[in-house]
């Protein structure tokens, strides 16, 4: 079977669905994803934000994809809590590797290297701790980027993980600990 056969599949399922609903046919193929993906036709209930607490409904829902393949699953942080976790993540991580006094905390830093997309374990359960590939807001029934501000890509993020190995704190014997050249950082 070709794949033209899904998509108009995918395409009269939609024109059912738009019929029985009285939805708009474009708020519904973006709500669907013409390839399969499907999010919350409802906010689930009882859901608040592990950040500020508030209750999560239709304006502040959101959803994260763990990569490209992956299914979507809800955020446990609403969309306020979750945008300014976007704008300020990733200046928080230059300043504390910048600023640490903690050799243990820097190293670590700089192993994980800068981060690009947004992260947390417990706003992302099923990320296993890893960087959050996109979200998905219930209030627009649109993908958004979860790149966060400032962040760097490719080659300058190379140069920028570089410059701020700079900031390591010597040990007293003026060495850098083995744990700060991980086989992930660049050289």
């Amino acid at each position: 079977m070709n794949s033209s056969f899904f998509e108009d599949n995918e395409k009269g399922e939609i024109q059912k669905e738009k019929q029985k609903d009285g939805l708009r046919g474009e708020e519904l193929i973006n709500s669907k994803m013409l390839n399969g993906e499907k999010h919350a036709e409802a906010v689930p209930e009882n859901l608040a934000c592990l950040i500020c607490y508030d209750d999560i409904d239709e304006n502040n829902y959101i959803e994260y994809k763990t990569n490209e393949t992956s299914g979507w699953y809800p955020c446990m942080f609403c969309l306020n809590c979750t945008d300014i976790l976007i704008q300020t993540q990733y200046h928080k991580y230059i300043n504390n590797v910048q600023k640490s006094d903690c050799l243990r905390e820097q190293t670590s830093l700089l192993k994980m290297g800068p981060p690009i997309n947004i992260k947390d374990k417990n706003g992302f359960p099923l990320s296993d701790g890893n960087e959050i590939h996109s979200l998905w807001h219930f209030c627009d029934k649109k993908i958004h980027s979860a790149k966060l501000d400032g962040s760097l890509i490719g080659e300058e993020r190379m140069k920028l993980w570089n410059e701020l190995k700079k900031f390591l704190i010597r040990e007293e014997k003026g060495e850098m600990p083995n744990s700060a050249n991980a086989k992930d950082s660049p050289e």
